[in-house]
């Protein structure tokens, strides 16, 4: 019997094997605006028109046609069955998919969805008290925090009580058990199945993934009570080193190709608000490689903004690294000692922070900086001393170019021989050369081709209205609500543009995330699935998109209107003869009325 594998399973293989990297193991990829573009490896073509789209995890060629997700792509460039590219990817990042019928992972599956439930019933208490609570409305006030972005972030209060949640949550009819397991609550001393609250007396920050699910909560005090703060425990549906408070808010403001980390929830927020929105925080713990690939996904560079004290300036450096391996570029923002990004943007205001974004240093040059302030460059040995740490950092890297900027940089500072230190520098230093060859031993664009004559579509003005439209609507709820109030998925006129349309409005109504990647497996023939993901990738100006809604939806009910007025006048046609008088007047009262329609929309 094959195996059966629940979506929830599929989806978190799809999450934790980013599209960006699996096909840059195969093609040679650049950054081109929101998405990366490369030469096909499945037909041939010397000017680029492979697109790889990070924030919608898709992959389209507008050559050949191919597109599809990352299980896609690795089913066709491995030539692997479904199952079969799912454990290649399951491999990739240490997953083990069960080896019997994955319907037996269905209780962990309704697990989550308990446990998703539960968190945003949690959500709208903390948020339901803090309304209502005037020291935790005072202290956020003191914050400079407002109204309006209390409810972007979904802040809430815990109440100073022990057992406020717990009850909350029974009431609501949750088990104890699972209340337990949500880790929202803790075990009384020598009480069998007795809780109380773990935030007590704090204001509660509802912790998002990407698709807008709360996961989990961090919590501050409101007074000099310690841990600062506290975070929710690991539970089946939060895991701090794999996700970023604000990644989901953030990775649509990636301003200029960056993302912003800072360390903590206030930051994101206060930086939000000051109309900085592409900034998140790691969770309370060291930047992990997984979060450092996430923020990969989402943006060109990443700028560390962490506190200017001595924990921050170890912070960076462990950030700095874990970002460089994962193929970051990175730049550090530096604040005055003492200094954090809530507190220095407030005295500076936006212009003095984005002032010192532009004034960011790369990787080397902060390593350099803490040496200086390590060494006494006025003392011979301080300088020897100096200029030894500093050649060790330059062996790292591999272009000479950069190598001898900073060489030359560092003789001014201290005196010594540029071609001593050069000689330091290249002393033992390792010779790399990247292999053609990538990690599954086939040569990048070597690959054989599956198609050498692109597909042709007919362009036609409805066609193209349909695809924008899809592809706008998908992506803001606003826009939809717009859009829904002019045309509804049933008036899209070819047969997959329905289906499309059906699913966006389905998940757009239930305020759900529309996750590209995830709603391509819905449509199973190869020719569907190359036509959403061509859709889905499509690179359109959202402000010109914006300007022209009105007149694609227009196309489509003009549209819609002249298909009727042909089916009636085929239906009169089909009359021709008959003495039917009454159907055929009534037809004729009809197609009127659909004319006059249509005059009506040419006039808007």
């Amino acid at each position: 019997m094959s195996i059966v594998y629940p979506e929830e399973l599929i989806e978190e293989l799809r999450s934790r094997n980013d599209i960006v990297d699996i096909v840059s193991g195969y093609v040679s990829l650049r950054k081109s605006g929101s998405s990366f573009k490369g030469k096909c490896p499945f037909h041939t073509e010397n000017t680029p028109s492979f697109t790889v789209s990070g924030d919608k995890q898709l992959y389209h060629c507008f050559g050949c046609g191919v597109g599809g997700n990352v299980i896609n792509f690795i089913m066709d460039i491995e030539n692997l069955s479904f199952v079969d590219a799912l454990k290649f990817l399951a491999n990739r990042v240490g997953m083990i998919l069960p080896e019997k019928d994955g319907h037996a992972d269905k209780k962990k599956y309704e697990e989550k969805q308990i446990q998703y439930n539960l968190h945003i019933d949690a959500a709208r208490y903390f948020h339901k008290n803090l309304i209502s609570n005037k020291e935790a409305l005072v202290y956020l006030n003191k914050r400079n925090i407002s109204t309006k972005t209390i409810t972007k972030f979904g802040l809430g209060y815990a109440k100073d009580e022990w057992e406020g949640l717990y009850k909350h949550l029974l009431s609501k009819k949750y088990s104890v058990e699972d209340i337990a397991k949500s880790g929202l609550v803790l075990p009384k001393k020598n009480q069998q199945n007795q809780f109380y609250d773990r935030f007590r007396h704090r204001i509660i920050f509802p912790v998002f993934n990407l698709t807008n699910k709360v996961i989990g909560f961090g919590g501050r005090v409101l007074d000099q009570q310690l841990p600062k703060y506290l975070n929710s425990p690991e539970t089946i549906i939060f895991s701090k080193g794999q996700h970023l408070y604000g990644l989901n808010n953030a990775k649509n403001h990636a301003k200029d190709g960056q993302l912003i980390i800072v360390e903590g929830y206030m930051d994101v927020i206060s930086l939000y608000q000051y109309g900085l929105k592409n900034v998140v925080a790691s969770l309370g713990t060291a930047l992990t490689t997984e979060q450092a690939k996430l923020l990969n996904r989402y943006t060109n560079e990443v700028i560390i903004a962490y506190d200017g004290d001595e924990a921050g300036q170890k912070a960076t450096l462990r950030a700095l690294e874990v970002l460089a391996s994962v193929g970051c570029k990175v730049k550090v923002l530096q604040l005055p000692k003492g200094m954090d990004p809530d507190e220095y943007i407030k005295k500076h205001k936006m212009e003095g922070f984005i002032h010192k974004i532009k004034k960011g240093i790369s990787l080397v040059e902060y390593k350099i900086l803490l040496l200086r302030e390590k060494y006494n460059i006025n003392t011979t040995e301080g300088r020897i001393d100096f200029t030894r740490d500093v050649a060790e950092i330059l062996k790292s890297l591999q272009s000479e170019i950069e190598i001898d900027a900073y060489i030359q940089k560092v003789s001014k500072e201290t005196g010594i021989n540029e071609a001593a230190i050069k000689a330091e520098v290249f002393r033992n230093k390792k010779i790399r050369t990247d292999s053609l060859e990538n990690k599954t031993g086939k040569i990048r664009n070597t690959i054989p081709y599956k198609k050498d004559q692109p597909i042709k579509r007919e362009n036609k003005a409805i066609v193209l209205a349909e695809e924008n439209l899809l592809n706008a609507l998908s992506q803001d709820l606003v826009l939809f609500q717009k859009i829904s109030q002019h045309i509804q998925w049933e008036d899209f006129t070819e047969e997959i543009h329905r289906k499309l349309a059906r699913i966006i409005f389905e998940k757009m109504d239930n305020k759900e995330t529309v996750i590209p990647g995830q709603i391509l497996d819905i449509f199973k023939r190869e020719e569907e699935s190359r036509r959403v993901a061509a859709i889905f990738t499509k690179e359109l100006d959202r402000e010109l998109i914006g300007k022209n809604i009105m007149e694609y939806i227009n196309t489509i009910q003009t549209y819609k209107i002249q298909s009727e007025i042909d089916e009636l006048n085929q239906k009169l046609k089909s009359l021709n003869g008959e003495k039917d008088t009454e159907t055929s007047n009534k037809i004729y009262i009809e197609i009127i009325g659909l004319k006059k329609r249509l005059e009506d929309l040419k006039g808007n």
